[in-house]
């Protein structure tokens, strides 16, 4: 009985498919292996090996022609993405399709691939989706016309939980971002191309760790539109937003930070958990708050500088010992307030995770 076969590592999987475009690389095919069916995301492709695991299986004889050994039999350069279809043509012919033939094809598409791609822009990709199903990153960046060099991952389904360990999750969110970074430093003169939909003290939290240091693109999901999103089109989609910020000032060293964009936050829900009255208190509104309001760069720059300005200028003269942060906003958004919290300046932010089903409808999730 063979042995189970192990997965392939994560990098070898990511560089495959970077390089082979999520295209099918036998010669003349095209085929895309990522699509979408009735909104999900449909995977066809096969990571084919050109010499095989056993010496007996197609093309294995040759591994001491091309000079492959145990250890590099899993590595990205002896295997080819193909469609099904294809991959059991090379293994039912491979006197037709030997290893010199496909690893000339593989060779070709993958340049193929690298001249198109040099045309479009260069960037790592984190995609952080705890809400939904699953996005698959190679149908995305062919939508958005750019080029991911390499993919830090945080996809679980957090809203299914009946509880969500919160500790566990902001490991993993370190872990993202600790992968993301490897992945810079491993790719010279690239971006952070992010796509956030996740419970907003996860994305908080990741802007924080990336700081306003790093160069970063944030697309935003559209709902209505159902796609993602960075800047608008056109001066018709910069509308005002009636942006206010109004302040309450005690005689307190706690600072109470109400964003309330995507919906109106009632004050008795922040009141349930932490005081206001007592405490210094910010509450940053937008005209008519609702969903996708504030969907575009150029708007979420905007409450951004507002909140930064605001709560430096505040924190300059009262010196905070704690920062409360209460939020119902875009998740884009949410990633920038986070890149716009000082670690070396501010105070303890302790951040807030709202369920309306739950009583009281804010919980404290952690700080950072």
């Amino acid at each position: 009985m063979s042995k189970p076969r192990k997965d392939l590592p994560k990098a070898v999987e990511h560089m495959l498919w970077v390089s082979s475009g999520g295209i099918c690389a036998f010669k003349g095919c095209d085929q895309w292996l990522v699509f979408e069916d009735a909104g999900k995301a449909i995977n066809i492709a096969d990571k084919a090996h050109i010499i095989s695991h056993s010496p007996t299986g197609p093309r294995g004889k040759d591994r001491g022609k091309h000079g492959i050994n145990e250890n590099e039999i899993d590595s990205a350069e002896n295997l080819i993405l193909l469609c099904k279809n294809h991959h059991q043509l090379i293994d039912d012919h491979p006197e037709k399709y030997t290893a010199d033939v496909l690893y000339k094809m593989k060779r070709k598409h993958e340049d193929w691939v690298l001249r198109r791609l040099r045309k479009v822009q260069t960037s790592i990709a984190i995609l952080h989706k705890t809400k939904g199903p699953k996005t698959d990153i190679v149908s995305l960046a062919d939508k958005l016309n750019l080029k991911v060099l390499g993919l830090a991952s945080f996809q679980e389904d957090l809203d299914s939980e009946p509880r969500i360990d919160w500790n566990e999750a902001k490991e993993k969110n370190i872990a993202t971002y600790k992968q993301a970074m490897e992945l810079l430093y491993a790719y010279e003169g690239v971006l952070f191309n992010i796509f956030p939909l996740s419970q907003i003290p996860l994305l908080v939290h990741l802007g924080n760790l990336i700081t306003d240091t790093i160069p970063i693109q944030i697309f935003q999901y559209d709902r209505q539109g159902k796609n993602w999103v960075l800047n608008a089109q056109g001066t018709m989609d910069i509308k005002d937003l009636g942006l206010k910020c109004q302040v309450n000032l005690n005689e307190s060293s706690i600072l109470v930070i109400s964003v309330g964009i995507s919906s109106i936050i009632h004050h008795e829900d922040i009141k349930a958990v932490v005081l206001i009255n007592d405490n210094d208190f910010i509450e940053i509104t937008i005209q008519d708050p609702a969903i996708d309001r504030v969907l575009y760069k150029e708007h979420v720059d905007m409450v951004k500088n507002c909140f930064k300005n605001e709560v430096e200028r505040l924190h300059q003269k009262k010196r905070y010992k704690e920062i409360h942060i209460f939020y119902a906003g875009p998740a884009g958004l949410a990633v920038e307030l986070g890149r716009a919290i000082n670690r070396n300046m501010w105070p303890e932010v302790h951040l807030y995770h709202y369920d309306y089903r739950r009583e009281p409808h804010y919980e404290r999730a952690f700080s950072i």
